[in-house]
C-alpha cells in the first residue's frame, strides 16, 4: 500500500510538471543512480549521484531534477556537475526518522520545453545505530593474576577505535567486589579515584578528564587493584566501564563499553601456613591452633592422661571440637575488633591482619586453657603447703585455707640430734604433691594468754579448742583475741619440716596441734 501511495505521489508530480508523454516512444533522458540502495540510520545521511544521459544538444542547465517528498528523508539541492562515466547531480541524503519498513525516494528529471518526465527510484532501508564494538574494541590485560596486600596488580585497558569518525573518551572507572579497591594510575579517569602516592603506582602518567581517539588509533588507561585486608579470599572480577561520543554526519552520539578481567586475591602466606599444619580451611584454623596448643604444654608438664593432650588431630573428635571452637572464634572475634573500633567478622573477608591476629589470637586461648587452671591450682597449692619459715599462725592460715582441722596425724620419726639418732613426735599436714614421697611434718603449737587477759579471753579460745574444731575458725578466734600469743613447741625443730617418708618410724594417734604451754596453765 505504500508502495501504491509512493507512485500516485509520482505520478501526480509527473503530472503536474506536463503531463503524459505524447506517444509511447522512448523517453529522451536516461537516468541511473548510485548508489541505487541506501542503508542508513536516524540522522544518519550520504551522498548519491544521480547519473544522466542526456539527448544530443542538451545541456545540464537544460534538466530539471526534483525529489518525491518523504516524512522519513531529507533531501539536499541537487548540484549540477560532471560526473564519470556520464554527467548528472550529486545530493545528500539524510534519515529523519526510522520507518517501519524498507520504501523508495523517487527522483523526477524533465527536459525543459518536454511534457516528458523521466523516474528514478532510490531504495532505502533503515538501520540500526552502531553497537559499541563497532565504535571501540576494548580489552583488558594484567601485569599478574594473583593479587595480596602487600602486592597490588596493575591492570591495562586498552580502547581502539574501529569507526570511522573520532571518538572522544570521557570516562573510564574500575569497580571491583567488596574487598578490593581500585584507582587510575594513568588514562582517563574522571569519576574515577586516582592512586594516592604512599604506594609507588609504577609507570604511572598524569591523569586525563578527556581523550580523543582517532579512527584507527588506540589509548591505554592503567588502574591499580589493591586488597584493604577484607575481601574474600578466590576469585574476584574487575569491571571497567566507560563513556564518550562521536559525531557522524552532524549528529553527536553517545557509546558506552564494559569490560572485565578476574584475579585471585589471596592471603599472604596463608596458602603455605595451612598446607603446612595440615588444616583445610582457614574457618577451622582458631580451634586447630587452640587444641594444639594445649596439646603442646599439655605434653610438656607430663600430664598426658588428659583426653586432649592424648587426642589423634586426626581422630574425628579432635576435627569435631576444632571445628565447635571455630564457630565460636567468630563471635569472640567480631566483639574483639569493634572493641579496637572495626568490628568486622572473617566470614566476609580477611587480611594478613585478621590471618596474624586469629593466628595469635588461638595460641594465646590454647596456652591460657592450660595456663590459667594450672596457675590457679599452683596459687592454691601455695596458699595451702606449708613454709620452713612459717611462724604458727601462718601455719593455722595455711591449714585453713585447705580446711583442715586443728586436730592432725601424730607421727614418730628418727631425728639425729646431739644426742644421737632419736626418734621425735610430729604433726603430719600432708604431701608435697600426689608424685612425692616426702612430707610435711610440724611441731606442736604452744599458746599462752598474757597477764591482762581476761576470764572470757581464756574461754573464748578453748571453747573455740575444743572438738575437731577447724584451723580456720581457731584462727579466728585468736585473731580477735590479741592476748594470745603462739609459738612453737621447746624442741630441735622450730618450723615446718620436709622428711622423706621413710624417716616415719610409727603412726600415733591424731592430737591437737594446739597446747596450752606450762608456764600459762600453772598462771591460769
Amino acid at each position: 500500500m505504500r508502495g501504491i501511495a509512493l507512485l500516485s505521489l509520482a505520478l501526480a508530480h509527473w503530472l503536474l510538471l506536463g503531463g503524459p508523454p505524447a506517444s509511447a516512444a522512448a523517453p529522451e533522458l536516461h537516468l541511473v543512480l548510485a548508489p541505487s540502495r541506501l542503508r542508513l540510520a536516524v540522522g544518519e545521511s550520504a551522498v548519491v549521484d544521480v547519473l544522466a544521459t542526456l539527448p544530443a544538444g542538451t545541456t545540464m542547465g537544460d534538466v530539471l531534477l526534483s525529489p518525491v517528498p518523504s516524512p522519513y528523508l531529507s533531501v539536499g539541492t541537487p548540484d549540477p556537475r560532471p560526473l564519470r562515466p556520464a554527467t548528472g547531480w550529486r545530493l545528500t541524503v539524510t534519515m529523519l526518522s526510522s520507518a517501519p519498513t524498507s520504501h523508495e525516494l523517487v527522483f523526477t528529471a524533465r527536459r525543459e520545453g518536454s511534457p516528458r518526465a523521466v523516474l528514478a527510484h532510490l531504495a532505502v532501508e533503515p538501520r540500526a545505530p552502531r553497537s559499541p564494538t563497532e565504535i571501540l574494541r576494548v580489552s583488558v590485560v594484567a601485569a599478574q593474576q594473583e593479587l595480596n596486600e602487600e602486592q597490588p596488580v596493575f591492570m591495562y585497558v586498552t580502547i581502539q577505535n574501529v569507526a570511522s569518525v573520532p571518538v572522544t573518551i570521557r570516562r573510564v572507572q574500575g569497580r571491583a567486589s567488596s574487598g578490593l579497591k581500585v584507582c587510575g594510575t594513568s588514562g582517563v579517569s574522571a569519576s574515577g579515584p586516582a592512586c594516592p602516592s604512599d604506594r609507588p603506582t609504577g609507570r604511572a602518567g598524569p591523569a586525563l578528564a578527556v581523550r580523543s581517539i582517532r579512527p584507527g588509533e588506540a589509548t591505554l588507561v592503567s588502574f591499580r587493584i589493591d586488597a584493604t585486608g577484607q575481601a574474600r579470599a578466590g576469585d574476584q572480577s574487575v569491571v571497567f566501564d566507560g563513556a564518550g561520543d562521536y559525531v557522524e554526519n552532524a549528529v553527536t552520539r553517545q557509546v558506552a563499553f564494559v569490560a572485565t578481567h578476574g584475579v585471585r586475591y589471596a592471603v599472604l602466606g596463608e596458602s603455605s601456613l595451612l598446607t603446612a599444619i595440615g588444616v583445610p580451611s582457614f574457618l577451622v584454623l582458631p580451634g586447630f591452633l587452640a587444641l594444639m596448643s594445649y596439646r603442646l604444654v599439655a605434653r610438656r608438664y607430663n600430664t598426658v592422661e588428659g583426653a586432649i593432650s592424648t587426642l589423634d588431630v586426626s581422630a574425628p573428635e579432635f576435627l569435631t571440637l576444632s571445628t565447635t571452637l571455630s564457630v565460636l572464634a567468630i563471635p569472640v572475634f567480631w566483639a574483639v575488633t569493634w572493641l579496637l573500633g572495626d568490628a568486622h567478622t572473617y566470614l566476609g573477608g580477611y587480611g594478613v591482619r585478621d590471618l596474624v591476629a586469629v593466628w595469635m589470637g588461638s595460641v594465646v586461648v590454647g596456652l591460657l586453657s592450660f595456663g590459667f587452671p594450672r596457675l590457679v591450682l599452683l596459687l592454691r597449692e601455695n596458699r595451702r603447703t606449708p613454709r620452713p619459715t612459717d611462724t604458727p599462725r601462718r601455719l593455722l592460715s595455711r591449714l585453713g585455707a585447705a580446711g583442715a582441722s586443728v586436730i592432725l596425724p601424730r607421727v614418730r620419726v628418727t631425728w639425729g640430734g646431739p644426742g644421737g639418732t632419736q626418734a621425735n613426735q610430729f604433726y603430719r599436714v600432708g604431701t608435697r604433691s600426689p608424685s612425692d614421697d616426702r612430707v610435711w611434718l610440724v611441731p606442736g603449737v604452744h599458746y599462752s594468754f598474757a597477764p591482762e587477759a581476761t576470764d572470757t579471753d581464756i574461754e573464748r579460745v578453748r571453747a573455740a579448742l575444743e572438738g575437731a574444731a577447724s584451723a580456720a575458725a581457731v584462727l579466728g578466734v585468736i585473731r580477735r583475741t590479741p592476748v594470745v600469743d603462739l609459738a612453737w613447741a621447746p624442741g630441735p625443730v622450730t618450723g615446718p619440716l620436709l622428711v622423706d617418708e621413710t624417716r616415719v618410724v610409727e603412726e600415733l594417734q591424731p592430737a591437737a596441734l594446739l597446747q596450752q604451754s606450762a608456764a600459762s596453765g600453772e598462771a591460769r
